[in-house]
């Protein structure tokens, strides 16, 4: 079994981010984080959008046709960060995601993922 230190060198070579303590790990690329400006404005776009829709209908689902592949891999992160079961699947040859609630009610996380990934990358100094 791998040490703490092991599995997060493993998810910095992966270029992967990872809280060990928290038991998330986020699949955000480096190198695609760098293009914080629109990472990061896509991903509190979703951030907001799927709080302020649990948070008002906490077993509610929602379905996304997201612009591209990296829209929706920031969705998965996202709701594998705020707990959310999402789902990937075609319709008439469109790519959706449905994204829902699998417990009763919905807590928001402490921090967001948008800050939590800036504070993680500030303090590697890679943004």
């Amino acid at each position: 079994m791998k040490t703490t230190a092991e599995t997060e060198e493993l998810h910095l070579q992966w270029g992967c981010v990872s809280d060990i303590h928290l038991g998330i790990h986020v699949p955000i690329l480096c190198h695609s984080w760098n293009q914080a400006a629109v990472a990061n404005g896509t991903l509190c776009l979703l951030e907001s959008e799927l709080c302020l829709s649990f948070e008002r209908e906490p077993c509610g689902e929602k379905h996304y046709r997201l612009a591209s592949s990296f829209e929706r891999l920031l969705l998965h992160a996202l709701c594998q960060y705020m707990s959310l079961f999402a789902h990937s699947y075609d319709v008439e040859g469109k790519r959706w995601t449905r994204v829902r609630n699998s417990t009763a009610e919905f807590c928001r996380p402490s921090e967001s993922l948008s800050a939590y990934l800036e504070r993680y990358w500030a303090a590697r100094g890679a943004c």
